[in-house]
C-alpha cells in the first residue's frame, strides 16, 4: 500500500497535478487548518486556499502539531472549528 501511494506521488505525470483552479467553485465558508510543523504541507497551500475560494475563508495554523492536527492538537482544532462555526452561523 505504501509503495502504491509513494509511487503515485513521485510519478513524473503527477508532478504538475494541482486542483487550485477548482477552488473558485467553493462558494461556502471554508476553514483551512494545518499543523505548524506539517512535514507534508506548506503555509503557501493555506494561502492558496484562502485566495482561491469564492466564499469567505479563514486559515488556521495550529501550533505544536504536524500533519494531523486533529489528532495531535485536538482541543485546539475543536476550538478553532467551534469559533468558526459560531461566527458563520450568526
Amino acid at each position: 500500500m505504501f509503495h502504491a501511494w509513494a509511487d503515485m506521488w513521485s510519478a513524473d505525470w503527477f508532478r504538475d497535478w494541482n486542483i487550485e483552479s477548482m477552488l473558485s467553485r467553493l462558494h461556502i465558508p471554508v476553514l483551512a487548518i494545518q499543523g505548524e510543523n506539517d512535514e507534508y504541507g506548506t503555509i503557501a497551500q493555506l494561502d492558496a486556499i484562502a485566495a482561491g475560494v469564492a466564499g469567505p475563508a479563514e486559515v488556521s495554523l495550529i501550533p505544536a502539531s504536524g500533519h494531523s492536527p486533529h489528532l495531535q492538537a485536538r482541543d485546539a482544532v475543536l476550538a478553532q472549528m467551534a469559533t468558526f462555526i459560531d461566527r458563520i452561523c450568526r
